[in-house]
């Protein structure tokens, strides 16, 4: 069962929460915090960041960067939840870009925390001033399509996408209606 959860109380910045359990964002979130789970996870895909992508990059700096990265993201998206209005939507849709830089009007967006060569992403379905997070990752690769685990955050946002046009979600005003009805 796929429900979107509001992150915060404003009602902009949702999550899915599958089968009850907590939200992809807290889940998220909870990991890029947990040392050794992602201590484990550099160690696993050490490769990359001896390719070209990383160049001169340790384990230990960018683990130490994930850190940063992680606070940067959540006081961002505490930022934007504080805003009001037409303040909060346009923050939103600044944060929250196109997912493929060639599909400007594509609704599957991302985000990165705004330091040098960021790797944590924040991935998202955005329907106008509302955006419901759908995963993320630590991209370590140039794109999604080389490393299995982005792949499968690509594949969990499409098949979000895929659930909202199934239940006729086309926009914001669908989200809340959607939302209401698959309410608690």
């Amino acid at each position: 069962m796929i429900k979107i959860v509001p992150i915060f109380d404003k009602g902009s910045l949702y999550s899915i929460s599958f089968n009850n359990e907590k939200d992809e964002c807290e889940k998220l979130f909870d990991f890029w915090g947990d040392t050794e789970a992602v201590y484990a996870y550099l160690v696993k895909r050490e490769a990359f960041l001896k390719a070209a992508f990383f160049q001169h990059d340790t384990l230990v700096e960018v683990y130490n960067q994930i850190l940063y990265e992680r606070k940067l993201l959540h006081k961002a998206l505490l930022n934007i939840d504080k805003l009001k209005g037409p303040s909060r939507g346009a923050a939103i849709k600044d944060f929250f870009k196109p997912l493929e830089n060639t599909l400007l009007h594509d609704i599957r967006k991302k985000a990165k925390a705004s330091s040098f060569k960021p790797v944590l992403r924040l991935y998202a379905i955005g329907l106008g001033d509302k955006v419901i997070i759908t995963g993320g990752g630590i991209k370590l690769t140039p794109t999604m399509n080389e490393d299995d685990e982005l792949l499968k955050e690509l594949n969990k946002m499409n098949r979000i996408k895929q659930f909202l046009v199934e239940n006729g979600v086309v926009d914001h005003e669908g989200l809340t209606d959607l939302i209401h009805d698959y309410g608690d």
